[in-house]
């Protein structure tokens, strides 16, 4: 029997490739831009993780007058061309061309394109959304996957569901997010008096008392080795070692996930 395949399915505009903000169209070569460490990123995530690459994307009123198809597609292809010039190949590229206003399924964040996926040979729930809007994060939660937002961080945005595991502006932290090892525990306690849901993992914490929700950021480490190495420029005796403080800190973090959920359990006892 074959693997369950983890899927990322990932936004365009704004995402990827800049979104112009006078048309929100990427209607010529010259509105061709990366999004900053979104090539470099992606590449890291084609080389040392399993995901398979899926592009989605809403263009609104694409084929129409105020969207024609010929000054789609020149930037469209060259932008696939040099992706796939990196070692960067998309498996599939979803379109829908349809307006806001008309509602289809197809549209995100409906799952209307991407049928074959939930009923498929596909690992949903180890599988992300990426993308810059909250109709992404919809999208994800519709699919049963979770979500990555590109924006700019908001508490507020934490809490809005438990979808949405990581908000960030910087595809860097994309990166190391999801190549990673998974290290997180879930625990649950039920007596007459409460209902306590406790999630822990390296990326959120989430802790659910009756209906009230906390949601709390828990500090990524490895960024720190990240900012250390960058620092350290041209120097490659501290680059080596930060290289192995980081290798050595994710060995620590897999043989900490049993103490952590014996942890976990700890507490929901105690609570």
């Amino acid at each position: 029997m074959h693997a369950m395949k983890k899927v990322l399915f990932i936004d365009r505009d704004g995402t990827i490739i800049a979104e112009p903000l006078s048309d929100y169209q990427v209607d010529s070569l010259d509105k061709l831009e990366f999004v900053p460490k979104a090539i470099t990123a992606l590449y890291n995530i084609a080389r040392q993780t399993d995901y398979e690459l899926v592009m989605v994307t809403n263009q609104d009123g694409l084929g129409t007058d105020s969207f024609p198809e010929e000054t789609f597609w020149p930037a469209h292809n060259k932008m696939i061309k040099t992706l796939a010039g990196e070692g960067i190949h998309f498996s599939a590229v979803h379109i829908d061309k349809s307006f806001e206003h008309e509602q289809l399924p197809t549209r995100k964040p409906g799952t209307g394109m991407l049928t074959t996926y939930l009923h498929g040979n596909y690992d949903l729930a180890n599988s992300y959304v990426i993308g810059d809007r909250l109709t992404d994060v919809k999208l994800a939660r519709n699919m049963g996957a979770k979500a990555i937002l590109i924006a700019a961080h908001d508490s507020s945005l934490a809490s809005l569901d438990e979808t949405l595991v990581l908000i960030t502006q910087d595809w860097e932290e994309i990166y190391r997010f999801l190549s990673l090892p998974v290290r997180k525990a879930r625990v649950r306690r039920t007596t007459k008096e409460t209902d306590i849901l406790i999630e822990l993992n390296l990326c959120q914490c989430f802790v659910h008392r009756k209906q009230k929700t906390i949601a709390v950021d828990a500090p990524f480490i490895s960024q720190c080795f990240s900012i250390c190495f960058a620092k350290s420029k041209g120097c490659i005796f501290y680059r080596m070692v930060f290289i192995y403080m980081q290798v050595a800190f994710n060995l620590y973090m897999q043989v900490c996930s049993r103490m952590l959920c014996k942890l976990v359990q700890h507490v929901v006892e105690k609570a």
